[in-house]
């Protein structure tokens, strides 16, 4: 059997905090709905202080949803945690600041009063049928001491996990392997992460605290979330499955569809180029590589488009070739005279030129190419 992953999906907490985003509280339960759906394990769902409507959704989730635990994060503080108790969740996540610039500089605190806090919101977690889970915000610049100090007293009381987070996403993959590996031989307690891609890295931190043993990563559908957003649940998880041969338990097909249900709601479109999920992740146009599509599909694509639901396209443009003008043709019952041929490729990539300032992205019809081929007929 496969070692297995843990999804930890903050899109309806983190993802809903995206500057300008406010997502209804329905679509949030579909997508709530749709996450358990694909097999995602926990997620962190919303954060009850926000409001009545807030809490609402929350316990509408709480029922909603079979087998993803539905948890939501608070601040460190007994009311705080009383509030999230309140909406029946399954999981608190118990928001520790835990670096210099947070604790004593944005906040005025100390380390004992932090650790302090967290016990009495320890105490009032447990016997409630919740998981404390504790995140050490902005972890990756934190004193060392500090995080171990946070990390030992969250293993005293009983904390179900610690997440790390790199709260301004500015450490690089081997800084975030070593501190994996120097918190799991300090304290036994599984761990958690929580990238974020100021530097464009969320996704491969992540990754690389997953190889070095971490086995509960958050991140977000279509990587979205405060600033520069989060690491990117569809990339993580195909990543996880495919590269890191691990088990997430995600049903992969779903994937397309969860990032549009959720562009919807935010109101937030995905870039084509995105993995996994954008359209042109799998649409090829360059005649060197459209002839090798043609030849054998693996020649440029990591992974078949059908092992996550989506389908392949290949378009008509200005950089297509000969071998995908005749596949066209075929498909179309034509078959040209070699200058025939070229008259029509020297048209098309005049349309292409032509309709990519009209409508950038599409390439050129069928219908186009049919009138094309008639056109240049001598």
């Amino acid at each position: 059997m496969r070692d297995r992953l843990r999804i930890v999906d903050c899109t309806l907490r983190e993802g809903d905090q995206t500057p300008g985003v406010a997502m209804r509280p329905e679509a949030k339960l579909r997508i709530a709905q749709m996450l358990d759906r694909a097999g995602v394990a926990m997620a962190d769902a919303g954060m009850p202080a926000l409001g009545e409507d807030e809490r609402a959704f929350l316990r509408d989730a709480v029922q909603a949803c079979e087998r993803m635990v539905v948890g939501g994060s608070a601040r460190c503080r007994p009311d705080a945690v009383e509030l999230a108790l309140g909406c029946g969740l399954r999981a608190v996540f118990v928001i520790c600041p835990i670096s210099r610039e947070h604790l004593v500089e944005r906040l005025g605190s100390s380390l004992d009063r932090l650790l302090g806090d967290l016990e009495r919101c320890a105490g009032l977690i447990k016997g409630e049928g919740a998981s404390l889970e504790v995140v050490a915000e902005d972890a990756t610049r934190a004193e060392p001491g500090d995080l171990r100090a946070l990390a030992s007293a969250a293993k005293n009381i009983g904390a179900a996990r610690i997440f790390l987070a790199d709260t301004v996403g500015c450490r690089v993959p081997r800084e975030i392997s070593a501190l994996i590996a120097t918190i799991s031989e300090q304290i036994d307690l599984p761990l958690g992460i929580h990238c974020h891609n100021d530097y464009g890295l969320a996704t491969a931190n992540t990754l690389v605290a997953i190889e070095a043993g971490l086995r509960w990563p958050t991140a977000t559908v279509n990587g979205i979330g405060e600033r520069a957003g989060n690491a990117a649940l569809e990339a993580l998880v195909c990543a996880s499955e495919r590269l890191l041969t691990l088990d997430t338990s995600i049903d992969l097909t779903l994937l397309s569809g969860l990032s549009t249900a959720v562009s919807e709601a935010t109101g937030l479109p995905v870039p084509p180029h995105a993995p996994i999920v954008g359209r042109n992740a799998f649409r090829h146009e360059s005649g060197i590589h459209v002839d090798g599509m043609l030849k054998n599909p693996r020649a440029y694509e990591a992974f078949p488009p059908e092992w996550v639901g989506r389908n392949r396209s290949l378009v008509l443009g200005r950089h297509s070739g000969r071998a995908h003008l005749r596949a066209l043709l075929s498909e179309m019952g034509r078959e040209l005279e070699p200058d025939h041929l070229d008259r029509v490729l020297s048209e098309v990539k005049t349309e292409a030129l032509r309709r990519a300032s009209e409508a950038p992205g599409e390439g050129v019809p069928i219908e186009a190419l049919d009138r094309i081929v008639r056109d240049t007929e001598i």
